[in-house]
């Protein structure tokens, strides 16, 4: 059986631009870039504890669990159950023009709007049993935090 001729055309430079929208800017065909120096894939676990999230959560978790402790001991026995969770927050360094120290942030959550609300006036009684116990003025705010199902208290 004689063998059947194809013809080719040779391959150039012209003739492969036309294939490439890069080869046409002139650039010779490259390849995508391959990730470099990444490793294995990292679990999310892996990655908050290089960064150090999971450590310093656990560090002040004991810190808010007394803070709450301690505010619904001060506050009266119908409102203590409203109050969700603390959270405290160092100064800001947003302090008055001309005083030394910042002014460090107390958040309170309470489990609805309504709480809010009266926990707010009985908070600004407490102002000065706050400060003295985190030894520096603090700015109260109170927001709201919903309950999923799943984390009512019975």
């Amino acid at each position: 059986m004689p063998a059947a001729t194809v013809a080719t055309a040779p391959i150039t430079a012209n003739s492969a631009s036309s294939a490439s929208p890069r080869a046409s800017r002139g650039s010779p065909l490259r390849r995508a870039p391959r990730p470099r120096g990444r490793g294995a894939p990292r679990s999310v676990q892996q990655l908050l504890e290089r960064r150090g999230v999971l450590s310093q959560l656990a560090r002040d978790l004991p810190i808010q669990q007394s803070s709450l402790e301690w505010l619904r001991a001060c506050i009266p026995p119908e409102l203590a159950p409203h109050v969700v969770s603390v959270r405290s927050k160092p100064g800001s360094g947003s302090a008055q023009p001309g005083s030394a120290a910042a002014t460090a942030e107390l958040i309170v959550f309470a489990d609805s709007a309504a709480w809010c609300a009266r926990l707010r006036y009985v908070l600004a009684g407490l102002q000065q049993p706050i400060d003295a116990r985190v030894g520096a003025p603090v700015r109260i705010s109170v927001r709201v935090l919903m309950q999923t199902a799943a984390s009512v208290r019975p």
